[in-house]
């Protein structure tokens, strides 16, 4: 018995060194699983400080391009309406223009017409005074005529004739 008693105690030895080798083991798995479980957590902590910082850039990068947005709807409003009132102002300065220009052309006209209305009615009082001088001399010649023909012997105008 001896011998089993020895093959006990060196199986019961073998188990013990065998146990305390699992348990060392599971102490240094148990360590490394603490470690990789702190490495993990320090991780997910500047992976969640990262996306934070992410987020605020993000942020900021949205607001300054809202801004920048803004501006420039506002300078295109400012650049348009600008442009509106040049054009209004052009538009006003060419009616304007056009307008001294019709005036004018308006004025040089009824100028031109009084001229030829003058003339015209210089013209007609010029030939309504030559029409009544020629009236007049043809009146006197009619006299002059009818006088001379007074003058000339009277036919006899003998019975059963006409004149």
């Amino acid at each position: 018995m001896s011998q089993s008693l020895q093959q006990l105690e060196s199986s019961v030895l073998a188990l013990a060194q065998k146990f305390e080798t699992v348990v060392a083991e599971r102490n240094r798995l148990q360590e490394e699983k603490r470690v990789l479980e702190a490495g993990l957590d320090a991780a997910r902590a500047e992976i969640s400080n990262q996306s934070e910082h992410h987020k605020a850039v993000v942020d900021e990068l949205n607001g300054y391009h809202q801004t920048v947005t803004d501006d420039l709807i506002n300078k295109h409003k400012a650049t348009t309406t600008a442009a509106e009132t040049q054009h209004q102002a052009a538009m006003s300065a060419l009616n304007a223009n056009h307008q001294k220009a019709v005036d004018e052309l308006s004025d040089a006209l009824l100028v031109q017409v009084s001229g030829l209305k003058k003339d015209l009615q210089d013209r007609i009082d010029k030939l309504v005074a030559e029409n009544e001088d020629y009236r007049n001399m043809l009146s006197a010649s009619a006299e002059q005529v009818r006088h001379l023909l007074s003058r000339l012997p009277q036919p006899e105008v003998k019975e059963g004739e006409q004149a």
